[in-house]
């Protein structure tokens, strides 16, 4: 049984974790939708190769790019649920 310190930390955190997954899956459809919106323009490649590919890589692992974060956006929920269970 928790005590009810321990119960209003893992809801906090459970809730932290849905709220954060929902904003990143919107992240991931806004930055293609911007991947979209220069694509085929003389600015293509270079948003490829900065900007697009620091935000995205920023998220998760799930990604076609060499490298990544050392802490991404997926880290931090995968912690949350971690940290709640």
């Amino acid at each position: 049984m928790m005590n009810p310190e321990d119960l209003i930390q893992f809801e906090a955190n459970q809730d932290s974790a849905s709220d954060l997954a929902e904003i990143k899956g919107k992240m991931l459809e806004l930055l293609e939708e911007a991947r979209q919106a220069v694509s085929g323009t003389c600015e293509c490649n270079a948003a490829e190769s900065y900007w697009l590919s620091h935000i995205r890589t920023a998220l998760d692992n799930d990604h076609e790019y060499l490298g990544g974060s050392m802490h991404t956006m997926q880290d931090t929920i995968d912690e949350l649920e971690d940290s709640s269970s």
